[in-house]
């Protein structure tokens, strides 16, 4: 609600310094500080004195005051009734970026981090509202405060383009650098031309542009951005988890292969975190098969375990690793092909549940495919040995991993040495 307060005459004078016209509000005052240059300015005696305005010019700047206050809080208060629609928006948004999340980074992943993170979001949640809400008053206010003082700042004479120190409320005065005749309104100035129409109508226009820019942009910017990172992702990211464990269909899973009669003796194990000489290692060129593999996107594909290693030394369930479809799901297996040639040593990076690994086949030789290892690995080290105990012509392996609950198995690369 707009108060009454009474049109009236301000005092003006000119900064010696930058030459900015500066308001002299209170005629009592000696000296005034510039806006502009923080300069002080003497606040000459024919400036304090006191000056009435008529009736038609006090009766303009009143209409025009409560016209520009008019505008500024309708119109803010419309825009700020799209907020509601805004935070709509952005948790829908946010609910398809966490359903990314879970399907791309995995369901464990997704639960854990969209539990705790819903904790945090439900609690902002409630206090947005209630922001929305009971300050929904004090918010307007805030903004439209905000809005005319910046606006202020930039003001400058219509006629002789000087830097304007506007008074608030209604006021009548002179530019303090060439003299021209000015109106304040609500805080926005307009050069009276004695056309009191056009007066009104560019305080209108001005308003009318102050309330789009101000309004608009906190309401749909800030609304969608807020609800799309405080609601939607986390709530998507804890709701996807269940979803899939109460709705989605694990795809069909194929038998696991059986293990060949032939074992390579003398095969030992390591575990360790470096690959050293990288220059020697053949990498997979081929898949020849999988059970399953990841996702609706190529991000964890049978195809990411070809070449050298996208994700290795990281770990984790990350792109760029082949892993299985679903968690808990029996045992998976993956097989590829390797160019031609002899090798003593195989090198398998398992970065996310290595433990899930339980044997390694030969199928360079389909007559005759042999065990390379089967059993349990002692941790979770990624980088998986295989030492033969002799040179061994290798063109193709399957891996064999056991899905467990925790998450997922993935082998992010395989090679020969």
């Amino acid at each position: 609600m707009v108060e009454a307060e009474r049109a009236r005459f301000v005092a003006s004078i000119g900064c010696a310094s930058c030459g900015a016209s500066l308001a002299v509000p209170d005629p009592d005052v000696p000296e005034v500080r510039c806006r502009y240059c923080d300069a002080r300015q003497p606040v000459p005696a024919q400036a304090r004195q006191a000056h009435a305005i008529d009736d038609e010019l006090a009766a303009l700047l009143q209409k025009g005051r409560a016209e520009v206050q008019r505008i500024l809080v309708v119109k803010a208060g419309v825009d700020m009734g799209y907020e509601p629609v805004a935070v709509i928006g952005g948790i829908a948004t946010g609910v398809a970026v966490g359903a990314w999340v879970g399907r791309s980074f995995g369901s464990c992943f997704a639960m854990a981090a969209g539990g705790a993170a819903w904790l945090v979001s439900s609690l902002a949640f409630i206090l947005m509202l209630k922001a929305l809400d009971g300050a929904r008053g004090r918010a307007m206010a805030s903004r439209i405060a905000t809005t005319l003082e910046a606006e202020a700042k930039d003001a400058r004479c219509p006629k002789c383009g000087a830097p304007v120190d506007v008074p608030g409320g209604a006021a009548y005065f002179r530019c303090g650098h060439c003299s021209a005749e000015l109106l304040a309104a609500g805080g926005l100035l307009a050069e009276w031309t004695r056309d009191a129409e056009a007066v009104l109508s560019q305080w209108r226009t001005r308003a009318e542009g102050l309330a789009v820019t101000t309004s608009r942009v906190a309401g749909y910017a800030g609304g969608c951005a807020i609800a799309a990172l405080v609601i939607g992702i986390p709530l998507a990211a804890f709701l996807y988890p269940l979803y899939l464990f109460f709705f989605d269909e694990p795809p069909p899973l194929e038998p696991p292969p059986p293990a060949p009669a032939e074992r390579v003796v003398g095969v030992e194990l390591e575990q360790g975190y470096s690959l050293g000489d990288e220059a020697a290692i053949r990498w997979a060129d081929e898949v020849r098969g999988r059970s399953s593999e990841y996702g609706d996107s190529d991000i964890n594909h049978a195809d990411q375990a070809l070449g050298a290693p996208d994700v290795f030394p990281e770990t984790g369930h990350q792109a760029g690793a082949w892993a299985p479809a679903v968690m808990n799901h029996g045992v998976q297996w993956i097989e590829l092909g390797f160019p031609e040639g002899s090798a003593s040593e195989v090198l398998i990076l398992a970065t996310s549940n290595a433990k899930g690994l339980i044997r390694v086949d030969d199928l360079s030789d389909p007559d005759h495919p042999a065990v390379l290892w089967q059993g349990e690995l002692p941790r979770h080290a990624p980088l998986i040995r295989l030492l033969l105990a002799e040179p061994r012509n290798l063109s193709a392996l399957r891996l064999l991993v056991n899905t467990e609950p925790r998450g997922y198995e993935e082998i992010d690369a395989v090679g020969l040495r």
